[in-house]
């Protein structure tokens, strides 16, 4: 069946617009895909950001647990010093009388 000329442009002129406007949707859908994408990996990159900073105030955290446990320990040398001192001590006067 021939279709008239006019009939044809008709059609042609119906499937284009109807992909125009498909290729629009189209891009509109990418394109908010695309933002929402870009929105993720921003919000990724403030976790990091967050994580990255979380993770040096642990080490600081840690090294500064570290030293007082070092001063702790040195106290507690120093206690266990004084103790065996007055042992030493007790020990002597007892002997001594």
């Amino acid at each position: 069946m021939v279709m008239p000329t006019h009939m044809l442009c008709k059609d042609f002129h119906t499937r284009l617009a109807n992909l125009e406007t498909k290729f629009a949707l189209s891009d509109r859908a990418v394109t908010e895909e695309l933002n929402a994408i870009r929105m993720e990996l921003l919000a990724v990159r403030d976790y990091v950001s967050q994580l990255h900073q979380s993770l040096h105030i642990v080490s600081i955290q840690i090294r500064t647990l570290i030293k007082r446990v070092d001063v702790m320990e040195e106290q507690l040398e120093h206690v266990r010093d004084a103790v065996r001192q007055d042992l030493d001590e007790s020990v002597c006067r007892c002997d001594s009388n």
